[in-house]
C-alpha cells in the first residue's frame, strides 16, 4: 500500500481491519495530526509495537488486536489523551476524511466533521468473548485502546492505568 494514498492531514478514521496486512506498522502513521480513529484489527501485523504511535495526539481509539505484535506495551502510550472524538477542536471550516477499507470495502471522502456522525463508520469490540459494535453518534463519545490476541510480553505500564478519559481497555 502506498505511503502516498495516506499523507493527509484530515484524515480522521482510518479501518484497515481484516485485510491481511503483513508486515509491520509503517512510521508514516504518525504523521497524520487530525488521526481520531485507527483500526488494524485481526491483519497478520507483526514485530515490535510501534512506539511511532504514541505521537498521534488526536487519537480516541485504537484497535491493533488479533496480529502478530510482540515486545512490550510501551509507557508512552500512557502519554496519549484518548479524549473522546466530541472534546476535541477541530477547524469547522476544513473537510475531514474517513477512510474505511475493512471487510466491507467503503471510502467516505469530503464529508465535514459535523457530518460524520452516523455515517459508515463503525468500530468492533470483543470483550471477555462477547463482540460489541459501536457505530454511530456513539463513537462521538467512545475512546478505548484494544492490543488483545497479540505476542505482548513484559509488565503492563502503570501509566496505562492513569489514562482517565479512557473507556475500554482490553490487552488479554
Amino acid at each position: 500500500m502506498s505511503d502516498a494514498l495516506f499523507i493527509n492531514s484530515s484524515l480522521i478514521t482510518l479501518d484497515l481491519s481484516e485485510n491481511n496486512l503483513t508486515g509491520r506498522i509503517l512510521d508514516w502513521i504518525s504523521t497524520l495530526p487530525a488521526l481520531s480513529v485507527f483500526l488494524l484489527k485481526a491483519d497478520q501485523l507483526n514485530g515490535e509495537f510501534p512506539i511511532h504511535l504514541c505521537r498521534l495526539q488526536s487519537l480516541s481509539i485504537l484497535d491493533l488486536s488479533q496480529n502478530k505484535l510482540s515486545s512490550h506495551i510501551p509507557s508512552c502510550l500512557s502519554n496519549l489523551t484518548l479524549k473522546p472524538r466530541r472534546e476535541k477542536s477541530y477547524d469547522r471550516s476544513t473537510s475531514y476524511f474517513v477512510l474505511s477499507l475493512s471487510d466491507e470495502v467503503i471510502v467516505d471522502m469530503g464529508l465535514r466533521i459535523y457530518n460524520l456522525i452516523g455515517s459508515s463508520e463503525k468500530v468492533e469490540f470483543l470483550t471477555k468473548g462477547a463482540r460489541y459494535t459501536y457505530k454511530g453518534n456513539v463513537l462521538e463519545l467512545l475512546s478505548a485502546i484494544d492490543l488483545s490476541c497479540n505476542q505482548l510480553k513484559g509488565i503492563i505500564p502503570p501509566g496505562l492505568g492513569n489514562l482517565s478519559e479512557i473507556r475500554g481497555l482490553n490487552i488479554t
